[in-house]
C-alpha cells in the first residue's frame, strides 16, 4: 500500500515538473519576441545614412557593428569602436 502511494506522489511530482518547464519555456519565448533592441530614438539617427531612401531596418552585427538596410538599394555597416561607416553595399 505504502509503494502505491509513493508511486502517484512520484508520478503527480514528474508531472508538476514537466507542466511547470513547459510554462517557463513558454513564457520566456513569448516574452523574448517583444524585446526591442534598438529604442525609436536609436533608428531615427540612422536615418542620415539612406539619405532620400526609407530607412528599413536596423540590425545588430555584434558588440561594435549594426547594419542599416535602406530601401532595396543600399546597405551601410557602421562601427561603433572607429566611429564610421566601415562598407556601403549598393
Amino acid at each position: 500500500m505504502n509503494q502505491r502511494i509513493l508511486l502517484f506522489i512520484v508520478i503527480f511530482l514528474g508531472f508538476l515538473i514537466v507542466v511547470g518547464t513547459t510554462v517557463v519555456i513558454t513564457t520566456v519565448i513569448e516574452r523574448s519576441g517583444k524585446v526591442e533592441f534598438f529604442s525609436t530614438n536609436e533608428v531615427e539617427q540612422y536615418h542620415s545614412f539612406c539619405g532620400n531612401i526609407k530607412l528599413v531596418e536596423v540590425l545588430n552585427l555584434g558588440e561594435n557593428r549594426i547594419s542599416i538596410k535602406c530601401g532595396n538599394q543600399k546597405l551601410v555597416i557602421f562601427d561603433f569602436k572607429k566611429n564610421a561607416v566601415t562598407h556601403v553595399i549598393d
